[in-house]
């Protein structure tokens, strides 16, 4: 459970997540057919770290992994892959690290940001807003601080 799905060049992806007693850092993709069946599942390239209570999203070609815990810790960490053309992902990068720790977050990539909203960091939720800036290249130069718009 736990894991996280992405949709990228007519592929499906499913993305860390926690089975038995740990965080895993597999990652299955799949190619997704016109008629929305799924072809079989293999594996790819693992993430760099095991990731659980994540947030996922796509701008363009790439996949963004953002927060989530590998262990009882939140995590400010940013990893982005490109697949290739046959859904296979050669190596992960990571990307400039948000301001705070955050787990069960909430992500997506519109206009060349990044934005990510609420979140629990490991005492309290949140009600922060961050915006990453996505580069020509799909990596992320710096974070900057949103309005605290959500509650609850």
């Amino acid at each position: 459970g736990y894991a996280q799905a992405a949709v990228v060049r007519g592929y499906v992806y499913l993305l860390g997540g926690y089975s038995s007693s740990s965080a895993n850092s597999t990652v299955y993709y799949a190619k997704l057919e016109p008629d929305c069946s799924i072809d079989s599942w293999s594996t790819t390239t693992s993430l760099p770290s095991a990731r659980y209570s994540h947030a996922v999203t796509v701008a363009g070609d790439h996949i963004y992994v953002v927060g989530g815990r590998s262990s009882y810790s939140a995590s400010t960490r940013v990893y982005m892959a490109t697949p290739g053309t046959d859904g296979t992902i050669g190596s992960w990068s990571s990307e400039s690290s948000m301001p705070d720790a955050l787990t069960t977050l909430g992500a997506v990539a519109t206009n060349g940001y990044i934005i990510v909203g609420g979140g629990y960091d490991g005492s309290n939720t949140q009600d922060t807003t961050y915006y990453g800036v996505i580069d020509d290249d799909g990596s992320i130069s710096g974070w900057g601080t949103g309005t605290a718009a959500l509650s609850g």
